[in-house]
């Protein structure tokens, strides 16, 4: 996907150099501008008349190609002219649910109704979760869930379809009575999303009234995603936002590798030195009802891998939170110090 995320403020500039000087992008290029985060997403770009001549030009400095040769150029220009680099990031669709290298682990069906307890916790504290489309589930009532879409599905529906069902249900298991605001921001298809939509799906919760931000998904980078720090640096400070580590890789995987996010890994798996939390993550949950890749559920499932540690953690703060009147931060602190509550500290 050759598609550039940009500063809004500068973006009228770095068309005109990506247009008339460097020859990259179409004069019918489309633009997504998002106020709120002050991004905009320009493309589509074509490097097939640029790379050569830009290559050669910067042959002396550097052996970078593609986006990161566009990204060197771009910053060269811009720091010559003004003595800024304005904030560019690339738009991939790799951010993944339940993120990890070799795709994604099975759900297995689960005979058992999973109860919702008939408990206070919870209660007053509101939780933003982006996710695959819940679907309709006595578990997730409209009184707790509240969602932008459902997701119905049908013979054709993948496993990863009842992904953001199972981290609700989950985070209703610990937190019965929260409020979970759901955005579908994850294809209920493939499990994936693009980072600008990531961007913008974060940024639709600035203003809004969460304490706790879930988010149970991830990409890999060497390199800071840019445009996902600008949409977490728009949130509340006092939103609390936890995030899965993922469960299989060699990398750092956003946005959990934040230093302001807290980063949650399962019980047992691995433990990179930027991951803060453990907890576990084979917990039966709400599910889809039906068949899906052969095998039949009825509306429940186990399911593992870091994203649901991550609800289980998310899940665990918002009770703390209203059992012992503290704030999420608070709580998770409070969690680490409870060997009871199975969450536990990793770094710092």
């Amino acid at each position: 996907m050759d598609e550039l995320i940009v500063d809004s403020r500068h973006c009228d500039e770095v068309v005109e150099l990506l247009t008339d000087r460097l020859h990259v992008l179409p004069a019918d290029h489309y633009r997504d501008a998002d106020g709120v985060i002050g991004l905009t997403l320009v493309g589509p770009l074509d490097f097939a008349g640029y790379e050569p001549a830009a290559r050669k030009q910067y042959a002396d400095e550097t052996d970078l190609t593609g986006m990161d040769l566009l990204f060197y150029d771009i910053g060269r220009r811009f720091a010559d002219e003004h003595g800024f680099v304005p904030l560019l990031d690339r738009n991939t669709e790799d951010v993944l649910a339940n993120p990890q290298h070799k795709g994604f682990g099975p759900a297995f069906a689960y005979d058992h109704v999973v109860p919702i307890p008939d408990t206070a916790a919870g209660e007053g504290v509101h939780i933003g979760v982006i996710d695959t489309a819940p679907t309709r589930h006595p578990d997730l009532p409209p009184s707790h869930v509240l969602t932008d879409t459902y997701f119905d599905p049908d013979e054709t529906s993948k496993m990863v379809a009842g992904h953001g069902t199972f981290v609700a249900g989950l985070i209703r298991q610990k937190a019965p009575a929260a409020m979970i605001h759901m955005r579908a921001g994850l294809s209920s298809d493939t499990g994936r999303t693009s980072r600008w939509q990531l961007a913008k799906d974060i940024g639709a919760f600035v203003g809004d009234d969460i304490q706790i931000l879930n988010l149970s998904l991830g990409f890999e980078d060497a390199e800071v995603p840019a445009s996902t720090a600008r949409a977490l640096s728009r949130l509340s400070p006092a939103v609390f936002v936890v995030a899965a580590a993922g469960n299989d890789h060699t990398d750092r995987v956003w946005p959990g590798a934040f230093g302001s996010v807290l980063d949650v890994a399962f019980t047992g798996g691995e433990t990179w030195s930027w991951i803060n939390a453990a907890a576990p993550d084979d917990c039966p949950s709400a599910y889809l009802y039906g068949t899906f890749e052969d095998t039949p559920f009825t509306g429940y499932a186990t399911w593992h891998g870091s994203s649901f540690a991550s609800a289980f953690v998310t899940g665990s703060i918002a009770a703390r939170m209203t059992t012992a009147d503290m704030s999420a931060a608070e709580a998770y602190r409070s969690l680490t110090l409870d060997a009871d509550s199975m969450v536990a500290a990793l770094h710092a």
